[in-house]
């Protein structure tokens, strides 16, 4: 039986956008746009991070970072500490209260995320996560 990849590729569509849908939104009632609260994560996760490193995990321009860490230095929560080889790189790290502010959001994303996890079965979970990891490899392979 061949497949219809039309139709699942809809989906998958759907599926996508259906969920970073969910993020706008969760970040919106957290007074963030979904970037901002993005970039608080890259931040959070990336040793001796760069606005080039949010730039390129994000898919964002250099202008729209530039936006939201400039905001964020306004709040207080980041500073840019130029970098000793290359002076114009600029690592970014968390004020103590940025940090704070970064943990309390992020935390509360990962327990809304925990919660739909756990309302999976494991093997839902796994599946979901190789097929995901599958599909990249493979379209990665096809885009060569």
């Amino acid at each position: 039986m061949k497949q219809n990849y039309k139709d699942i590729i809809e989906r998958y569509y759907h599926t996508w956008f259906s969920i970073s849908e969910l993020y706008a939104l969760w970040a919106k009632r957290h007074g963030l746009t979904v970037n901002s609260l993005l970039a608080l994560y890259v931040i959070q996760n990336t040793k001796n991070c760069t606005q080039h490193d949010i730039c390129s995990q994000l898919m964002l321009s250099k202008q729209t970072v530039n936006s939201i860490l400039n905001n964020f230095d306004q709040l207080g929560y980041v500073i840019k500490i130029v970098g000793n080889s290359d002076k114009r790189s600029k690592s970014i790290k968390f004020t103590s209260e940025g940090q704070r502010y970064a943990d309390k959001v992020l935390s509360e994303l990962f327990e809304a995320e925990s919660a739909a996890f756990q309302a999976m079965s494991p093997e839902h979970i796994t599946g979901l996560i190789e097929g995901n990891q599958r599909f990249l490899d493979n379209f990665r392979n096809t885009l060569k």
